[in-house]
């Protein structure tokens, strides 16, 4: 009896750790899948990446510089991702980009660009 609880007791450990590891292990991910999203969908208005050389169509915040605002957290990013912040442009003759208002991101890709954007933080 002793015996088989030990082993439940260190499988269910060894469960937790895997589980918490698994977690850690997936923000480069999560970084990375972020990056792909934001590079396609938001660099025709902003500097989604330091090294881009598309000059965004509006004058917007670089990614870096959001990344560097005191009240930008995870969740104050998704949130924001949430909107559709692409209609309060300024008026002008140039259309929407893709990424604005016409096509809203999945949760998943809203978490994904929080994670990158966070990932730039005191990048200079």
């Amino acid at each position: 009896m002793f015996r088989s609880t030990a082993t439940l007791l260190s499988s269910l450990m060894l469960a937790t750790a895997s589980v918490a590891a698994t977690e850690s292990d997936e923000t480069p991910v999560r970084i990375r899948y972020g990056f792909m999203v934001a590079t396609e969908r938001c660099a025709a208005c902003h500097i989604a990446s330091l090294h881009q050389t598309l000059k965004p169509l509006y004058d917007t915040p670089k990614f870096e510089d959001i990344a560097n605002r005191p009240t930008t957290t995870r969740e104050t990013l998704v949130n924001f991702l949430g909107t559709a912040h692409g209609t309060n442009l300024a008026p002008s003759n140039a259309p929407l980009p893709r990424g604005a208002a016409l096509t809203l991101l999945t949760d998943r890709e809203k978490s994904d660009v929080a994670f990158y954007i966070l990932s730039l933080r005191n990048k200079h």
